[in-house]
């Protein structure tokens, strides 16, 4: 496996329960709607909401991403944060996946000029270090059906395919807009690898 994402074997199920109790129960601040009737993004920014507590200050942001079956997101990194702990709620594990690219340096990846030159995130979001889009490309990329939690750096081009799904892909991601890769990948409990 590549060194880009680790699999969190032992992530507490208590904490997952709450997570998907939280977007069952529409706890989040904002809906967008990315792409209509397709790609869906919701924001629990209320950091005082309990479910906060799970995680240390390295982590910032709590957002629940639900993709219908056929969507991919193309490979990029991401605008706003360092890295993020993906975790699935509903996903269809035959036929969707998460990947990262293998590498951290950039310059392994053929840039995506058509995407890049117009605004292909399609929302707003802060912005830390860098950003953009790159070309798919199967042997530069490791693929993981998200059985288990990843934790994984942001900064590498990644993303979700749920192309072949089944069913509406939904995961809670927890970024951290503060601290890198590295910094978080030390900082969490042990026991949760």
């Amino acid at each position: 496996m590549a060194e880009t994402f680790y699999v969190m074997n032992n992530f507490p199920q208590v904490i997952l329960d709450e997570l998907r109790t939280v977007f069952e129960n529409k706890e989040y601040d904002v809906t967008k709607e990315v792409v209509p009737g397709r790609f869906w993004h919701y924001c629990l920014n209320d950091k005082s909401h309990p479910v906060y507590r799970h995680f240390s200050d390295d982590f910032d942001m709590i957002e629940f991403y639900s993709v219908s079956p056929g969507f991919k997101n193309s490979p990029h990194l991401d605008r706003g944060r360092w890295c993020a702990l993906n975790i699935p709620l509903d996903v269809d594990l035959e036929n969707s996946f998460f990947y990262a690219g293998k590498y951290f340096h950039t310059s392994h990846y053929e840039w995506d000029e058509q995407k890049n030159a117009g605004n292909s995130y399609l929302h707003e979001a802060s912005e830390h270090g860098p950003k953009g889009f790159y070309k798919w490309d199967e042997d530069k990329m490791e693929k993981y059906n998200l059985e288990k939690p990843v934790l994984f750096s942001s900064k590498v081009p990644h993303g979700g395919n749920n192309v072949d799904g089944k069913f509406l892909r939904t995961i809670v991601s927890i970024g951290a807009t503060n601290r890198k890769y590295e910094e978080v990948l030390h900082r969490l409990p042990p026991e949760w690898f």
